[in-house]
């Protein structure tokens, strides 16, 4: 499955050498790439933060992800 992504806030500051903390993750991504992930991966080790959201969370680690719907 090919998702078109990018990485933004905290890590994406990161990537060229400013320091921020985080406790999550920012991405950047189309609604319809948002809608194809979900669909094919949560309850695959990704939950849903609650019904309808545009995050989720990886249930391995507990790592939040926030997405950041492109041309919102």
């Amino acid at each position: 499955m090919k998702i078109s992504f990018a990485i933004a806030g905290a890590m994406a500051a990161n990537a060229h050498g400013h320091r921020r903390t985080s406790a999550d993750v920012n991405v950047l991504m189309r609604r319809e790439d948002l809608n194809r992930f979900k669909d094919c991966w949560i309850g695959r080790g990704w939950l849903d933060l609650f019904e309808g959201s545009k995050g989720f969370k990886d249930t391995l680690n507990g790592v939040k992800v926030d997405v950041l719907i492109v041309g919102d």
